[in-house]
């Protein structure tokens, strides 16, 4: 399988380091760090790629009409006889990781499937941004400071309505 990441991140330097009330550019790289790794947080939340994705599968890789991926796809592209189908919602189904089509093709000769954003919501970033800010304020967090097991308020809040209960 094939995973082309096609979006970009419109989460801005500039923009966290406002929330961040933070004005000197010693710590850029350590927040540009934290923005990049506030993607993949939002992504494992939400069961959902945040940047625009496409994920492509040849035959060989399709096995009894099943696509492993583990995000959930917004969208779904088969080709069947040189014919290319784009399904809706209802004409597939996932979980426990794996893509299942709900009808038999004849030649099933290819899989796209498409996750993601063209532009990630503003509610996404607020929560990565409140992430981001929850990581920076406690960079050096000790064991009888850290609550690593619980999100900042609001996070989970937010990615909840983003979230795609199916997988």
């Amino acid at each position: 399988m094939v995973k082309t990441v096609t979006g970009t991140d419109n989460l801005l330097l500039a923009d966290v380091k406002l929330h961040l009330y933070v004005d000197i550019t010693e710590d850029d790289t350590l927040i540009q760090s934290y923005i990049d790794a506030s993607l993949s947080a939002a992504a494992n939340y939400m069961h959902k790629d945040v940047l625009l994705t496409e994920y492509d599968a040849s035959a060989k890789e399709i096995q009894d009409y099943r696509f492993i991926i583990d995000m959930a796809l917004d969208k779904v592209t088969i080709t069947d006889n040189s014919i290319e189908i784009i399904l809706e919602q209802y004409e597939f189904t996932q979980y426990d990781g794996q893509l299942a089509f709900d009808y038999y093709y004849d030649a099933l000769e290819a899989v796209k499937g498409v996750s993601g954003y063209d532009v990630i919501p503003a509610n996404v970033n607020q929560a990565r941004m409140l992430l981001i800010g929850s990581w920076y304020a406690n960079r050096e967090a000790n064991i009888t400071t850290a609550t690593s097991a619980k999100l900042p308020v609001g996070v989970e809040f937010i990615l909840d309505s983003e979230a795609d209960g199916a997988i």
